[in-house]
């Protein structure tokens, strides 16, 4: 795993903020690096971080720690669409951060304007890529799932698009999936690509 799944504030920031803590429905337990465990029953709620001109609320949890004042994690990053720039110190919202990246983009800055107008006009002629002329979707009938293995499918995809590592799509192309147990007994989530070889 990489990087804190929480974001976290030193409790000697939070005291000198003087914040005020809100008290966690359920108490949660955090490890350190140092292979440390803390109780956490509390949080601060809504602090507002600046970012240049850009303002963002964060729920920080309280850790006594040194090094760092706050600790921005997995769940602040995901919501926010943003990215650390630890060489330049800064913080990247959305996309930008890879597109700034490319050699073509930082070679002809010029010609990318910095925001796009919008989606680009209707064509007349309708362009795509066919791999193997006249090929069509494969029809065939999904896997037979169990009502807790579709359950736990639903719960698996909605997670997935809402840390937008999946987006809704309605082509036609698809692959199969099926569940693996886990040794821990969760199910993991399979793309069948026998199908598609």
């Amino acid at each position: 795993k990489i990087g804190a799944k929480h974001s976290i504030i030193s409790t000697t920031v939070a005291k000198k903020l003087n914040m005020t803590p809100t008290p966690l429905i359920e108490r949660i337990i955090i490890s350190t690096p140092m292979k440390n465990h803390t109780l956490i029953d509390h949080e601060y709620v809504i602090c507002l971080l600046r970012f240049d001109d850009r303002i963002c609320p964060a729920n920080l949890l309280p850790i006594h720690m040194f090094d760092f004042d706050v600790i921005l994690g997995m769940d602040w990053l995901a919501s926010h669409r943003a990215t650390i720039d630890c060489y330049a110190r800064t913080v990247i919202f959305g996309n930008v951060f890879w597109l700034l990246n490319l050699f073509v983009v930082r070679e002809f800055a010029n010609v990318f304007p910095d925001e796009l107008p919008g989606l680009p006009p209707a064509r007349e002629i309708e362009f795509g890529i066919e791999l193997i002329p006249g090929a069509k979707p494969i029809s065939k009938a999904p896997y037979h799932m169990a009502p807790v293995e579709l359950k736990e499918l639903k719960e698996q995809l909605q997670e997935m698009l809402e840390n937008s590592f999946i987006r809704p799509s309605v082509f036609p192309w698809g692959a199969p999936v099926l569940f693996v147990k886990k040794k821990d007994g969760s199910m993991r989530l399979c793309i069948d690509y026998r199908e598609l070889n």
